[in-house]
């Protein structure tokens, strides 16, 4: 009879054993498929990050077609609280930045929106084509301009970095103050294009 038991509670032992082994594996499924979820969904945002700034790079690229429309600012008054003082000050922007960075349009519905800009702000200049894109008949100038592509090119980027830190709230590396260093750098760029097209 004890021998019988003995035998009875040995194998009780072996099936709790057994589900414990059982137990154990589900729990590491169960972590393997939360370490998974977590991982996908990481993966998810930085897609979404990704998507978010190539869509961003490609409405640059267009608004780029229309060099006018790069020197457009505006000037409005703004409330500036600091601590328990209020006062009011002028910030220069560009309206067309502005309206990049809020629109969801694409492809030719950009084109088309950013052409009826141009038209509306008394800029209506013909798009240009992308840099890079063959244009048929296109005839190079044969005089150098005096101010390099590259140049201007540079200052309009160096624009356009002020105006997405001052979008951010960052300031330069010596408290410069984004919109107004952006006034300045959009300045220096409609220098740098009279001086190249009174070159041509």
């Amino acid at each position: 009879m004890e021998s019988a038991l003995r035998q009875e509670i040995g194998a009780l032992q072996a099936q709790i054993s057994t589900l414990e082994d059982g137990v154990r594996e589900r729990d590491a499924q169960i972590a393997q498929l939360s370490q998974a979820a977590t991982e996908a969904a990481t993966l998810r945002e930085q897609i979404a990050t990704l998507q978010a700034e190539a869509a961003k790079a490609s409405r640059l690229q267009a608004v780029m077609r229309f060099p006018d429309l790069l020197s457009l600012t505006v000037t409005e008054e703004v409330t500036v609280v600091e601590g328990d003082a209020e006062h009011t000050e002028e910030r220069t922007r560009n309206p067309v930045l502005t309206f990049l960075d809020n629109t969801t349009l694409e492809g030719d519905e950009l084109i088309a929106a950013l052409q009826d800009l141009a038209k509306a702000t008394g800029r209506p200049s013909a798009p240009q084509a992308p840099a890079g894109d063959a244009t048929a008949g296109a005839v190079p100038s044969p005089a150098a301009p005096a101010t390099p592509a590259s140049e201007i090119d540079a200052a309009r980027q160096e624009a356009m970095r002020w105006h997405q830190d001052a979008i951010d709230g960052r300031h330069g590396p010596n408290g410069e103050d984004p919109r107004e260093m952006e006034e300045k750098a959009w300045a220096h760029f409609r220098d740098l294009q009279r001086k190249q097209a009174q070159a041509a």
